[in-house]
């Protein structure tokens, strides 16, 4: 998923999310060394010449900023209560 800002002029109400996959044009270049947490990998991503077509579009275009804050909201209630 890449949220990405299809029009910077309105601000975070052009923010819209994208299904995409590396054959789109998506390339993973250097691996960060880092000093922790190191079960996850960190790399840098290049968007060359990236096409997405409009059926992967999540939400509808200017919906990412809303689907973001959803997301991390329900992180937020899963971490913060404890399962008895």
């Amino acid at each position: 998923m890449i949220f990405a800002n299809v029009d910077p002029s309105i601000g975070y109400k052009g923010i819209t999310c994208f299904v995409a996959t590396k054959d789109m044009g998506i390339k993973i270049a250097k691996k960060e060394q880092k000093l922790g947490i190191r079960a996850s990998s960190t790399c840098t991503l290049n968007f060359d010449d990236l096409r997405i077509p409009e059926e992967n579009i999540i939400g509808g275009i200017g919906k990412g900023y809303k689907i973001a804050i959803e997301i991390l909201n329900e992180g937020t209630v899963a971490t913060s209560y404890p399962i008895i």
